[in-house]
C-alpha cells in the first residue's frame, strides 16, 4: 500500500502514482503546496474529484484519466 503521509514532503514539485491500483485519492495531498505535476492516471477511482486537489496553487498539470470519476469539477477548481 502507498502510504497516505505525504506531509513531510512539502517541497515536492513532482508526484507520479500512476498505475498504482489506487481506490482512493490520499488524503495528504492536499497539503503539497509546491506541487507543479500530479499524475493519478490509470488507477481505479470511481467516485468524485476531492475538492482539496483544487486548493493546490502551484499547480500546473493534473492527470485523472484512465479512471472511472463521477460527478461535476469541484468549484475549487475554478481558477486551475
Amino acid at each position: 500500500a502507498i502510504s497516505s503521509d505525504f506531509s513531510s514532503l512539502q517541497d515536492l514539485l513532482v508526484l507520479n502514482l500512476a498505475f498504482n491500483k489506487l481506490t482512493s485519492f490520499p488524503s495528504d495531498l492536499g497539503t503539497l503546496q509546491k506541487l507543479k505535476t500530479l499524475d493519478l492516471s490509470f488507477n481505479l477511482f470511481s467516485h468524485t474529484i476531492p475538492s482539496e486537489l483544487g486548493k493546490l496553487d502551484a499547480l500546473e498539470t493534473l492527470d485523472l484519466s484512465n479512471n472511472s470519476l463521477v460527478g461535476q469539477i469541484p468549484a475549487s477548481f475554478a481558477n486551475f
